[in-house]
């Protein structure tokens, strides 16, 4: 069994995909609970507070689990510590689909990017970015001006805007996106990269992907997959 805590969503899975997804500002002992069975448990968590109400209440069932992070048994080696148990797991999933460099896009409440290099065989993170995504963007323009509108991202008609929602709707959203391939473009033509896999992920994959120009391979369990790839190298120690 497996268990994601994610800012925005938490979910469960088993060995063949999602058993529930709920919100994690909402999220409560006995959801977890009542899903859980007598399995390991494997957890990866970027809110703190969740993963330790979490641990309380399966140390109270005695239930085995397992939290993994940044020193967990993953596939690449990384050039710092500090670096979220999200983002390796995009990139260990990435890998259980290509053996080659590759970037990979997680379009979330925040938007990473990271780029993988293979060297002699073995893959390296290269580098990586961290920037709001496409609500947090629009949710900063609400929040600080006076009259802008509280609005949800959607796929644009147009490049440019013909009213107040959708030149908002359409500049963070393309901004974004055409930004981010503009650094793809630049980083390859830096380090001479002809050939790049390109994946995306995330709450706002699917939305990433169609407004991009560049063909992205959307994946919408890739930190499952890279989660489920840990978890088997940890029961095979």
């Amino acid at each position: 069994m497996f268990i994601d805590i994610g800012n925005t969503n938490t979910k469960i899975f088993n060995d063949t995909g999602l058993v529930v997804s709920f919100a994690t500002k909402s999220v409560s002992a006995d959801q977890f609970v009542c899903h859980i069975n007598n399995e390991k448990i494997f957890i990866s968590s970027v809110v703190p507070s969740v993963l330790e109400r979490l641990e309380k209440e399966l140390k109270s069932l005695n239930k085995k689990y397992k939290v993994i992070d940044a020193n967990s048994g993953f596939s690449f080696s990384a050039p710092y510590e500090d670096m979220g148990v999200d983002r390796l797991l995009a990139i260990e999933g990435a890998l259980t689909l290509a053996h080659s460099s590759c970037a990979i896009v997680d379009s979330g409440s925040a938007i990473t990017v990271e780029l993988i290099i293979y060297r002699n065989g073995k893959a390296f993170l290269e580098s990586g970015i961290i920037i709001p995504g496409f609500s947090l963007s629009l949710k900063s323009l609400n929040d600080y001006t006076a009259q802008l509108p509280l609005i949800s991202p959607s796929m644009p008609n147009d490049f440019m805007g013909k009213n107040t929602n959708e030149a908002m709707n359409n500049g963070v959203c393309y901004s974004i996106v055409r930004g981010v391939e503009g650094i793809i473009d630049a980083v390859k033509a830096k380090m001479d990269l002809d050939d790049l896999k390109l994946f995306v992920t995330g709450g706002d994959g699917l939305l990433f992907k169609d407004l991009a120009s560049k063909d992205f391979a959307y994946v919408d369990d890739l930190m499952f997959r890279g989660l489920k790839n840990i978890a088997n190298k940890e029961v095979e120690r």
